[in-house]
């Protein structure tokens, strides 16, 4: 009969194993493990649903099935394998054996949840299966080598306190070794990284509307640190651009056939004067560009394959990201460009012109006014006449549509914009992507979630683009809940100091060791320096000399000897069990009357030199 304590403990080992690899395989993997649920109960009864022939039956189908399936995606196969062998085991006839077998399993599903996990959730179940396995190790070492005795209160309480002390130490021990072991710059195999509830970023076309309806949630798409001192309250993260729009939605036109390349480099415009550096760090998700504070001039996209497409976009291949992506852009506030197809960005729906001409109309605004007469008349216009909600269902007439009803989103806004400004001969289009206000201020980064995409406008004057954003700003700089801004700088720190600790990491870091170490070679101490170092020697010898506190007590120090000579002798002391315990499992005088006289010299003032007879005495006996 295995002890409940045991049970108890295993299937906590268990579940946090499996918890993390279900969640890694979400959904089907948390339907594979739902029977480990009644397995636990059962066993926790003696009670159990499978004989030893129907579980080695059904595991050897299942791995047939899941090897047809590991064809195709071998990764995931291994862990739907690992959790339905897992469930068999739990519901299997049990002894000793079989609870060991349990245990392997649930290592080889931590490991397996490793290769689908890039989130800092998974350093919680490291450190929890760390905790709780070694203390189900100890118990099963325990059980093994002591048989019959029975686990009680007493002893289960110091195995625990065992535990978390050696647990503690690992984890202190495995720092500097997750620092300098080698890593190699290249990648030998990257298994998929599953995104439960897919995010999708812009494409090149959206329909009005399509921003408020599918861009709300409040999740996380990317953190943007400033690389210079000086920063801008409201940022703005440029990520398509859209110029054709027939009424209802806004499309990009492709001017130039893709051609994917893996360039370490994109420069849009030379020579120009640089206004801001910021490092981007993207999360898992699908998109087809990639989002660069505007206006970009430069960008160092990393290991993607990109594409240098026109309205200064890079586009992205099909798919999506599956890894948390690091790159780097730099930004200008002039965007300069020679516009050669004008007629490109002064195209309006047909029946949508004699509507923007009643507005033109209502505003006042002429055709020859000067551009930021124009400007201000219909940011006015917008702001006294619209307001923002995200209440807005779809529409077969979007822009009539928005008049009507007098409130809309930014899409609404932007679109009315530029269609006002193309009636007036001025080249404008849509560009979509994020705008944020949200600051760490722990991780001095921008936050930039799904709920902050956004669409605005950029019109063509005097050689340059201007941005132009119509949409009036809810708030200022929201500072976020204090307990969700650490939160959010501790998952920053897990991606930056971790997930993208490589090999030139490992270098900065030495790089930065040899410098202070040169340093304190260097370092000479002061000659008014050595009367202080003489006293402070002198005064740890006192301590350790008159104070007992400081060192180990002589009678101790015996205790040790004798217990390390009974060790080799083959007697050796139970986890627990005190000396006076130990002396009582013999019959031999000599060894009571040395445990008595021990007791009596630790804390009874007897001299220390009659317990050193009766020591050397036993090591001649025995």
């Amino acid at each position: 009969m295995v002890e409940k304590k045991l049970k108890l403990t295993l299937y906590l080992t268990l579940s946090i194993s499996l918890i993390s690899l279900s969640h890694a395989l979400f959904p089907f993997g948390i339907f594979l493990a739902l029977p480990v649920i009644s397995g636990i109960y059962l066993d926790i009864k003696n009670k159990s649903l499978l004989n030893a022939k129907w579980t080695t039956f059904l595991a050897i189908t299942g791995f047939l099935a899941f090897a047809v399936f590991a064809i195709r995606s071998p990764f995931e196969a291994i862990g739907y394998l690992l959790i339905y062998l897992i469930s068999l085991r739990v519901l299997g006839e049990k002894n000793l054996r079989e609870y060991k077998q349990i245990f392997a399993l649930s290592f080889f599903a931590l490991v397996a949840s490793s290769i689908f996990h890039y989130s800092i959730i998974f350093l919680l179940y490291v450190a929890l299966y760390i905790l709780s396995g070694s203390f189900t190790l100890l118990i099963f070492s325990f059980l093994g080598d002591i048989r019959g005795y029975t686990l009680d209160y007493s002893v289960f309480r110091k195995l625990l306190k065992f535990v978390l002390y050696f647990d503690f130490s690992v984890i202190i021990l495995s720092i500097p070794l997750f620092i300098i072991l080698p890593r190699s710059p290249y990648v030998f195999f990257r298994a998929p990284s599953y995104i439960h509830r897919e995010i999708e970023g812009f494409g090149n076309e959206i329909t009005i509307g399509e921003i408020s309806q599918n861009f709300n949630m409040d999740k996380v798409i990317m953190r943007v640190k400033p690389l210079q001192h000086t920063f801008p309250n409201v940022l703005y993260i440029r990520g398509n651009v859209l110029d054709d729009f027939d009424g209802k939605m806004w499309k990009r036109t492709h001017s130039m056939p893709y051609k994917w390349q893996k360039l370490e480099k994109i420069q849009f415009v030379k020579h120009r004067k640089t206004s801001g550096k910021y490092e981007i760090q993207l999360t898992p998700m699908e998109t087809k560009v990639l989002y660069m504070v505007d206006f970009p001039h430069t960008v160092l996209p990393g290991k993607l394959h990109v594409f240098k497409d026109w309205g200064r976009v890079i586009s992205l291949p099909p798919g999506k990201i599956s890894r948390i992506t690091v790159y780097r852009s730099f930004n200008t506030d002039v965007y300069t460009e020679e516009l050669d197809n004008k007629k490109m960005f002064l195209s309006i729906p047909h029946g949508l012109e004699s509507v923007v001409d009643s507005i033109l109309f209502v505003t006042g605004i002429l055709e020859k006014s000067d551009i930021r007469v124009i400007r201000a008349k219909i940011e006015n216009y917008l702001k006294n006449n619209f307001r923002y909600t995200i209440n807005v269902s779809s529409s077969k007439d979007p822009v009539k549509d928005f008049l009507k009803k007098k409130g809309g989103y930014c899409e609404h806004f932007a679109t009315l914009t530029a269609l006002m400004l193309r009636r007036l001969g001025i080249p404008s289009r849509l560009v979509v992507g994020f705008r944020t206000m949200e600051w760490n201020p722990y991780g001095k980064y921008y936050v930039v979630k799904v709920k902050h995409a956004h669409a605005w406008v950029e019109y063509f004057s005097q050689g340059q683009w201007f941005r132009l954003d119509p949409t009036p700003q809810q708030v200022g700089l929201n500072y976020i809940a204090r307990l969700a801004e650490y939160w959010d700088y501790l998952i920053y720190l897990w991606n930056t100091q971790i997930l993208q600790f490589n090999y030139l990491a490992q270098i900065k870091i030495f790089l930065a060791f040899k410098l202070q170490l040169q340093k304190f070679r260097e370092f000479k101490i002061p000659y008014s320096m050595y009367p202080v170092m003489v006293f402070l020697i002198l005064l740890a010898a006192t301590l350790i000399k008159f104070f007992p506190r400081f060192r180990i007590h002589p009678a101790t120090r015996y205790l040790n000897k004798f217990e390390k000579f009974m060790k080799k002798r083959g007697y050796e002391f139970k986890i627990g069990e005190t000396p006076l315990e130990f002396s009582q499992r013999f019959c031999n005088p000599l060894i009571q009357e040395f445990i008595d006289i021990y007791y009596q010299a630790r804390f009874g003032g007897v001299n220390i030199q009659e317990l050193k007879k009766l020591y050397l005495k036993i090591k001649k006996t025995f």
